[in-house]
């Protein structure tokens, strides 16, 4: 991009972003004009091109001078840099405030959905790809629709009829479509595709602009039907299982969205068990580009930093990034293709190359998990047994003889969903095991400015105490600790120690829950048993398109599985959650959602025709 003329121009596409002569009324004026003519208090904005950015910024101040919650849905194939948008936006101080937080969670990752939010009620979905991929990772009806993507002329693959004939899977009746595009080709695939046009007078340099208005809906057609999330029935009361990381921020989220939540917690104190470490760090598991898995990882990562940096729980986190060491072929190979803004290589690093991840935090999660749970009506001691549903409620009992009544169960159990699974659904298909992991707290012996990670992983002394580990056991269920695993953690540091031998404080050994993939498990929970019977033929069928809807459990959510990731996955999936709950886009694509989903272990077996 560069200005020509006082007008910001693309080279790639040989047209302007904007003039710069009124940009801001022109896009109030051909855009966002349209938040007048929707009278909903949450609005739910999509744009096909985001640029630099502009619409949005004018449409979220739009958004809050209306007292209106904004819920602004984009996608681009060419991102600007952050240095580039810091530059374009210099010129337009009247959204410092909004463009401040913006780019602070601005990060380009392609082909994935980065979610970022301004407040509780403006919100940014920003996809990175084609048009119509972002179509195809994205489950929403939008009441307004922007079609801002350079001229037809210059940019045709934004205005292509595939386009125009998905519009209407992501509108409303009555949704409104708004662009500055008056061409022939442009009102024709708006017609034939179910919309009726009107051309306005324009504004400035914009002589006419074309508003359409959807005159019927389309069903969506998804790609794998038996992943789809199913639609929630709204409570009024949510009962959360579960007091650790993942049960605490799933209720503290519920609970800012104004749902009564109570969490429940078998022990006599929150974060006994994975959370129960005096510090951790939060940082994504590095993968091969484009590996969903890695995808996945990178996406609940920057999600879960913002929550922590824009909460009220920053003060228990260190913002000093971290290094991780690439100690082996493998690992360097995955490094170095991994290499971005968001994971810089350095390839000469000692002792071994290394990606240094900016946005890496350390956090005390002991500490973090007792303030949340402050915030929370917590129920200690109470170890959950089974429930019963009646009339729409869920009647949960405990082992202390208790009984509570909820409309929703979030199973947040960590290391009891695979019990919960066996035992309560008598489900033998999904994969889950707890894996023993034992971190060492020694007198405080490396002076570092970031943690790092190598063979093993070692924070900041906190406290007198500087913590490495950890050991990773699946045949061991004891939860004492033993010399031989704080030996072994002394024995992964042993390059960086050098003749170090520092004293051994003390341990702490919890289990982790871990799923077969490695993926977490998030969302609804399904009933294997309808599964099991609707995609019985699933081996030849599978590219049908009218299979039977999948079945789940009425109101019963998990958010569990998270493994040595949980301070940020488990972020992600109270976010997730919290999307389900208001039926708005979910804040990843659907790629990754149908690998959280619960049953995807028998999905894969009925593929197979083994089941």
């Amino acid at each position: 991009m560069k200005f020509v003329n006082n007008a910001l121009f693309s080279t790639k596409f040989d047209d302007i972003y904007f003039d710069m002569d009124d940009p801001i009324n022109e896009r109030e004026f051909v855009y966002a004009g349209a938040l007048n003519l929707v009278q909903k208090p949450n609005l739910v904005v999509a744009e096909a091109g985001f640029g630099v950015g502009l619409n949005f910024f004018v449409t979220a101040k739009k958004a809050l001078n209306l007292g209106k919650s904004l819920h602004f849905i984009s996608c681009e194939k060419y991102p600007l840099s952050k240095n580039e948008l810091k530059k374009i936006m210099t010129k337009f101080n009247e959204f410092s405030d909004i463009f401040d937080k913006f780019i602070d969670q601005y990060e380009i990752v392609p082909n994935a959905i980065i979610r970022i939010k301004i407040s509780q009620n403006i919100i940014l979905d920003l996809f990175f790809g084609d048009i119509l991929d972002f179509f195809d990772q994205s489950d929403f009806r939008a009441d307004i629709w922007y079609l801002d993507g350079f001229a037809p002329s210059k940019n045709p693959d934004m205005w292509s009829d595939e386009v125009f004939a998905k519009l209407g899977e992501f509108c409303h009746k009555g949704s409104i479509i708004r662009t500055y595009s008056v061409a022939s080709k442009v009102k024709s695939a708006l017609q034939n595709n179910g919309f009726y046009y009107e051309k306005f007078q324009g504004n400035a340099k914009k002589k006419q602009i074309l508003q359409a208005v959807c005159q019927d809906t389309k069903p969506k057609n998804y790609k794998n039907l038996w992943f789809k999330q199913p639609n929630l029935t709204t409570p009024k009361q949510i009962l959360v299982i579960g007091g650790g990381i993942a049960g605490l921020s799933t209720a503290y989220q519920l609970q800012n969205l104004n749902f009564e939540v109570i969490l429940c917690e078998a022990n006599n104190s929150v974060a006994m068990s994975g959370s129960s470490n005096k510090t951790g760090l939060l940082a994504p598991l590095i993968t091969k580009p484009n590996v969903k898995l890695g995808l996945m990882h990178l996406s609940a990562f920057l999600l879960a930093r913002n929550f922590y940096f824009g909460s009220e729980f920053s003060e228990f986190c260190d913002f000093s990034g971290a290094w991780h060491y690439a100690c082996d072929k493998k690992s360097f190979e995955r490094f170095k293709a991994a290499n971005s803004d968001i994971l810089p290589f350095f390839d000469d690093f000692s002792p071994y190359p290394a990606s240094f991840i900016p946005k890496a935090v350390q956090i005390r999660p002991k500490e973090l998990c007792e303030a949340i749970s402050n915030k929370l009506q917590v129920r200690l001691k109470h170890k959950f047994t089974h429930f019963v549903r009646k009339n729409d409620k869920y009647f949960v009992s405990f082992e202390n003889g208790n009984i509570l009544e909820t409309d929703l169960i979030v199973f947040a159990l960590g290391n009891g969903s695979k019990e919960l699974f066996k035992k309560l659904f008598n489900d033998e298909f999904i994969k889950l095991s707890n894996v023993r992991g034992q971190t060492t707290l020694i007198e405080p012996s490396l002076d570092l400015k970031s943690p790092f990670s190598a063979r093993a992983y070692v924070c900041k002394a906190y406290d007198n105490t500087q913590l490495i580990g950890s050991t990773f056991d699946r045949q061991n269920d004891d939860l004492s600790p033993l010399r031989s695993d704080d030996e072994l953690n002394l024995a992964n540091l042993s390059e960086f120690l050098g003749d170090k031998k520092p004293k051994i404080i003390g341990s702490n050994t919890a289990f982790r829950c871990y799923s077969g993939d490695r993926f977490p498990i998030i969302g609804a929970i399904y009933n294997h048993l309808e599964f099991a019977k609707n995609y019985k033929s699933l081996l030849w069928t599978k590219h049908h398109q009218n299979q039977p809807k999948p079945v789940y459990y009425p109101n019963l959510l998990i958010n569990s599985a998270h493994g040595a990731h949980g301070l940020a996955s488990a972020i992600f999936g109270a976010e997730i959650i919290c999307d389900m709950l208001l039926n708005r886009q979910i804040c990843t694509s659907l790629d990754i959602l149908d690998e959280l989903n619960s049953s995807r272990f028998l999905i894969r077996l009925l593929k197979k025709g083994l089941v």
